[in-house]
């Protein structure tokens, strides 16, 4: 899912960046139809208040795989470097800039067969908040759509971390959540998030787990997770399985179980 990888990944970063920062702004997250860059009818860009990426830095975070910035901790959702790559699972170019101290400096990350550059294009003074931002180049109206269904349903536990902003045509509407301590519920135009299995959220990202056995039936409730209670795969897309992540589960199901009683005998 390329598109919900960009959006899940490059946000998730900027998520991370801000928190780093202790910015109180929100993450801008924008899909327009003016294209800054050749042979697009768009762009997609996500820019965060966080503290930048230095010159000395650039260049393997956005070019080498599994270079990453985060620090060993369970506070950052993004991980593994891969939000920084992601974009090239799109497009062979897009457009990096950062902003600090009062410098600017723009760069143009390109991939061509398996080796990826980075070219810095200027380097300007600028009265700009500290951050970086992320653009993506957008190369037809049909993928606009994708994107924008990408960011309906890859941000749907970030919003309150978000300003997101769309092409005229389009209409977000911000996801309602319900917070149950063991376990969350969405509403999204008024209707509840259904999913055929299990929904988890890891660090508010939703992750949607079906079911292996057969059965059928439909669950309106998030089993909240920690960071670090359970592992992501390498690709980010979705949750490490394993015997103790299961037990996990198990748990946390109990745990909303024993509302559900409560409720009932209420």
């Amino acid at each position: 899912d390329k598109y919900g990888s960009i959006v899940r990944e490059v946000v998730s970063n900027a998520v991370d960046a801000n928190q780093e920062a202790r910015s109180t702004q929100k993450v801008q997250v924008k899909l327009t139809n003016v294209p800054s860059l050749s042979n697009a009818v768009g762009e997609f860009s996500v820019r965060d208040f966080g503290p930048g990426i230095t010159p000395n830095r650039i260049e393997n975070i956005f070019t080498q795989y599994f270079a990453s910035t985060k620090r060993d901790s369970n506070e950052q959702i993004g991980g593994f470097g891969i939000g920084a790559k992601s974009p090239f699972a799109y497009t062979p170019v897009f457009q990096v800039t950062t902003y600090i101290d009062g410098v600017k400096r723009s760069y143009l990350m390109e991939k061509s067969s398996a080796e990826r550059t980075c070219t810095m294009i200027n380097e300007i003074e600028t009265d700009e908040s500290n951050g970086t931002l992320i653009t993506i180049p957008v190369y037809s109206r049909a993928d606009t759509t994708q994107f924008v269904m990408a960011i309906e349903n890859q941000l749907v536990l970030l919003g309150h971390m978000l300003s997101i902003s769309l092409p005229g045509e389009f209409i977000f509407n911000e996801s309602k959540v319900f917070d149950y301590g063991s376990f969350l519920r969405i509403e999204q135009n008024d209707r509840t998030l259904c999913h055929n299995g299990l929904m988890v959220s890891l660090g508010n990202v939703l992750y949607k787990i079906p079911h292996l056995d057969g059965d059928s039936y439909l669950t309106n409730f998030v089993i909240k997770l920690n960071i670090g209670e359970i592992n992501p795969t390498l690709s980010r897309e979705g949750l490490e399985l394993n015997d103790n992540a299961k037990e996990l589960l198990d748990q946390k199901l109990s745990q909303v179980n024993s509302v559900f009683e409560t409720w009932q005998q209420a």
